[in-house]
């Protein structure tokens, strides 16, 4: 294959097009003013091009755009091509169109040896092709572009790199956004209604929710992350820790675990935490339940049950208060069910959070915190008192699941009762 790299007007041997061109051993070629020009104008794009063509020297099977205007932008969309970078917006494709059929060029890979986003293009138009949207694989691009307006960021990357464990975990589950849009230190907000402005390739889940403001009912459109698109979309949107709900939308009354979350009061440190966590583990032991543990990317702890799927809210609050408070009893102190800051001793079993609606910052999710530091599946062996959350990076996490493969798989697939639990502890 004979590949012509179009770049910039003035692009010289050191930009990233020039280098891409010397490694993919491609001639570098400068597009000039005129072709730009020609696009802001809306007139044919495709002249220089044309020009190359003619001389017969330079007979593209693909094309590698160094900066990707709006116009090269739509070209890809409407004829395909080979594609390096990624651009922020695209306009209207008439002039690219005409490239496109000037050209008759045919998409037939993406070449990127350090642009993560090729690859995301690649899916996006292999997406736009199963749909069979015809002449409408324009709009389809369109709306998918701004996923990637920033995909290089490390934020964006990582979730990128680890969507194949971390979608399972949020597949089929209503999805609040809880959106930074000045960065981890700025102010958030919380957004359960699907945006006006999503792309309508997210599916949504309409729900009838009570307002707590003013006890009025309205029907709430929870967006679904079900792909790795829709979560780098979500995390470009400002959401940094990705919350679902412990239910899906088959069944949004039956949750799939129980929640043990552990809130440290300010009189105790992460060791405490950890040594609460072990006494839950006991319990679940004693009773024949199983637990799986991961750091909550803050200052606290989780601990997932998961149970059958005929179990209600309220059996599982109800398990979670009786375990809870039959370690705050035995361990004064050390444990708490206190539910007031102020009155607070301890660590906080918090059974409240076990409620329809609720949400849990996701395995793997990275928490707005100092340090971008990760929601951490764990083995129970590596809950000691020397666990220091904060170690845990999107780096570091990203090795582990490269080593381990995901920690907290048993969370989906394991079920088991907690009826016979109940009896004996009630």
């Amino acid at each position: 294959m004979r590949l012509l790299l179009l770049a910039p007007p003035g692009a010289g041997k050191g930009t990233q097009g020039a280098r891409l061109a010397d490694r993919l051993g491609v001639q570098h070629v400068s597009a000039g003013e005129r072709l730009r020009a020609n696009a802001r104008a809306g007139t044919p794009a495709g002249r220089e091009i044309a020009a190359y063509q003619r001389r017969g020297d330079l007979v593209p099977d693909a094309i590698v755009f160094d900066v990707l205007t709006p116009v090269v932008v739509a070209a890809v969309a409407r004829g395909g091509y080979i594609l390096d970078g990624f651009p922020r917006t695209l306009p209207q494709a008439t002039a690219a169109a005409a490239l496109g059929a000037r050209l008759g060029l045919t998409l037939h890979a993406v070449v990127s040896l350090s642009a993560p986003e090729a690859v995301l293009v690649r899916r996006l138009l292999d997406r736009a092709a199963q749909e069979d949207r015809g002449d409408d694989t324009a709009a389809v691009i369109r709306h998918r572009l701004d996923v990637y307006a920033t995909a290089t960021s490390p934020l964006i990357a990582y979730y990128r790199d680890v969507a194949p464990v971390l979608v399972p975990h949020l597949r089929d589950r209503p999805f609040t956004m809880k959106r930074y849009p000045d960065g981890w230190e700025g102010k958030h907000f919380f957004q359960k209604d699907a945006p006006s402005h999503m792309p309508e390739w997210i599916p949504t889940f309409e729900y009838r929710s009570t307002s707590r403001q003013t006890r009025e009912k309205r029907t709430l459109r929870y967006p679904l992350v079900n792909d790795d698109l829709a979560l780098l979309w979500m995390a470009n949107m400002g959401c940094i820790d990705l919350n679902t709900w412990y239910s899906r939308v088959d069944r949004p009354e039956r949750p799939d675990w129980v929640l043990f979350d552990l809130d440290p009061s300010p009189d105790v440190g992460f060791p405490e935490v950890v040594q609460v966590a072990l006494l839950i583990k006991d319990v679940l032991d004693a009773l024949g339940l199983v637990g799986f543990p991961k750091t909550s990317g803050a200052d606290g702890f989780h601990v997932l049950v998961p149970v059958e799927r005929r179990h209600t809210y309220d059996q599982t609050r109800e398990f979670a208060e009786i375990v809870g408070g039959t370690l705050a009893r035995v361990h004064r102190g050390l444990v708490t069910t206190e539910w007031a800051k102020a009155k607070r001793r301890g660590v906080l079993v918090d059974a409240n959070q076990n409620g329809e609606g609720k949400t849990i910052a996701s395995a793997y999710s990275v928490r707005p915190r100092a340090g971008a530091p990760v929601s951490a599946p764990l083995r129970w062996k590596e809950v000691t008192e020397g666990l220091d959350p904060a170690d845990f990076t999107m780096e570091v996490v990203l090795g582990r699941v490269e080593r381990d493969g995901d920690l907290f798989e048993g969370v989906l697939t394991n079920r088991q009762s907690i009826g016979r639990a109940l009896r004996e502890l009630r």
